[in-house]
C-alpha cells in the first residue's frame, strides 16, 4: 500500500469515527444538525452566483464571501485530525517517507476533504478563462481585472483559510473582526478596495503573535466547571455555533433577494432553529453534571440551584447569537417572543424528557402557528 492510499484510508476511518461521535451526542446536536445540512450544501451553490458576479452589491457580496470562507475554514477544521492523521503521527513519522512528500500528501488529503468548497471556485475560474479567452484579448486590463479578480480572490482566500484551518489557530482578525467591520460599513468602499484590505489584514495577521486565551480566576463555582468542560471538549459547542452562524448568514443572503412578504416566514424559521440549537447546549451540561454527580452531591447545592445555574450558563452562551440577531434587525417583536418561547420550552423538554426534548419546541411551534392564524 502506498503512503497516499494509507493516508486516505486513515482519513476515511477518521471520518467514520467523527460521524459516529456525532451520533453519540445526537441528543445534543445531531438531532438538529440535519436542519443545518441544507444550508451547508446550499451555500457553495448559491454563493457562486454572487461571488463570481462583478456587478453584485457590496453588502451581499461581503456577506456571501464571509459565509463561504467560514464554511471552508470550519469544514476543514472539523476534519483536521483525520486529514493530518494525528492519531497515527508516531507511526507515520517512522515510515521512510520524506517530509516534503508528507506535506504534499497533507495538502492532497485536505483538497480531497474540502472537495467542492475549493474545487468549485477553481473550476468556475478555469471555465471563465476558457469561455472568455477570445474576449479577453480585446478587453482592457481594467475590464479583465474587474471580471476575473472576484473569482481569483475567491480561489485564493478559500485555499488560504483551508490551510490555516490545518496549521494555525483561529484567524480572529481576518475571519471575524474584519469581515464584521466590512459588512457594517460595506457602502463606504468599493468591492476591490474591500478585497485589497482583506488581503492586507491577512498579511498583518500573519505578523502578529497567535492569540491564546487563558481562563481568568473568575468565574468560580459551577460556571467554572461548565467553562472548563467546554474548553477541554470544544467540538460540540463549536459545531453548534458554527451551524448557527452559517444558517444566519444564509438567511441574511436570502433576505436580500426574496419578496418582502416572505421575509417574516424566513425569520420565523430562524427563530425556531436558532432557539432550539442554542438551548440544546443544556444537554452537554446535563451530561457533565451526571458525570460529576457524586462530587456535586457533596456540595451544599440544591438540585434547583444546579439546574438554574446550568440554564443560565446556556443562556450566556447564546448571547453572541442574540447580539448578532439584534444587529441584523431580521426579527420583529413576534419573532423575539417566539424565540424566547422556543428557547424556554426546549430547556424544559431537556430537563423533563431529554430523549424526546424536541417534542416540546415542536408543540410550541404548532401552538404559535395556530395562534397566529386565529389572530390573523
Amino acid at each position: 500500500m502506498s503512503y497516499w492510499s494509507l493516508r486516505l484510508d486513515i482519513y476515511h476511518q477518521s471520518l467514520r469515527q467523527w460521524i459516529n461521535s456525532l451520533r453519540q451526542i445526537s441528543l445534543g446536536l445531531v438531532a438538529l444538525f440535519p436542519l443545518a445540512l441544507p444550508a451547508l450544501a446550499l451555500i457553495p451553490l448559491l454563493a457562486m452566483n454572487v461571488l463570481l458576479d462583478a456587478k453584485s452589491e457590496n453588502l451581499l457580496y461581503l456577506q456571501t464571501l464571509w459565509a463561504y470562507l467560514l464554511l471552508c475554514f470550519g469544514w476543514v477544521r472539523l476534519q483536521r485530525e483525520g486529514i493530518l492523521a494525528s492519531q497515527f503521527s508516531n507511526y507515520l513519522h517512522s515510515l521512510p517517507v520524506s517530509s516534503s512528500y508528507k506535506k504534499w500528501t497533507d495538502l492532497g488529503v485536505m483538497l480531497y476533504a474540502s472537495n467542492i468548497l475549493i474545487g468549485l471556485p477553481l473550476v468556475m475560474l478555469l471555465m471563465m478563462l476558457y469561455g472568455k479567452s477570445d474576449e479577453l484579448a480585446a478587453l482592457s486590463l481594467s475590464t479583465i481585472a474587474s471580471e476575473l479578480i472576484p473569482a481569483i480572490v475567491l480561489v485564493f482566500l478559500s485555499s488560504y483559510y483551508a490551510l490555516v484551518a490545518l496549521y494555525r489557530p483561529f484567524p480572529w482578525l481576518s475571519l471575524l473582526v474584519f469581515p464584521l467591520l466590512s459588512v457594517l460599513f460595506a457602502g463606504h468602499l468599493a468591492k476591490g478596495q474591500w478585497l485589497t484590505l482583506w488581503c492586507a489584514f491577512l498579511f498583518i495577521e500573519r505578523q502578529l503573535p497567535a492569540i491564546r486565551f487563558n481562563l481568568p480566576d473568575w468565574p468560580q463555582g459551577l460556571w467554572r466547571l461548565f467553562i472548563e468542560a467546554d474548553v477541554q471538549q470544544p467540538k460540540s459547542e463549536a459545531l453548534r455555533q458554527f451551524s448557527f452562524l452559517l444558517l444566519f448568514l444564509l438567511l441574511q443572503i436570502c433576505f436580500e433577494q426574496v419578496n418582502p412578504d416572505v421575509k417574516p416566514y424566513a425569520a420565523s424559521i430562524l427563530s425556531f432553529v436558532s432557539a432550539v440549537l442554542m438551548a440544546s447546549g443544556l444537554l452537554n451540561t446535563q451530561r457533565l453534571t451526571a458525570q460529576w454527580q457524586y462530587y456535586l452531591g457533596s456540595l451544599p447545592l440544591s438540585g434547583m440551584r444546579l439546574q438554574v445555574s446550568a440554564c443560565a450558563y446556556v443562556l450566556m452562551k447564546a448571547l453572541p447569537a442574540l447580539l448578532l440577531l439584534a444587529i441584523s434587525q431580521m426579527f420583529l417583536v413576534q419573532h423575539w417572543i417566539n424565540w424566547i418561547l422556543f428557547f424556554v420550552t426546549t430547556l424544559m423538554g431537556i430537563l423533563l424528557l431529554a430523549h424526546r426534548y424536541l417534542l416540546a419546541p415542536i408543540v410550541m411551534a404548532i401552538l404559535a402557528i395556530t395562534v397566529s392564524v386565529v389572530v390573523g
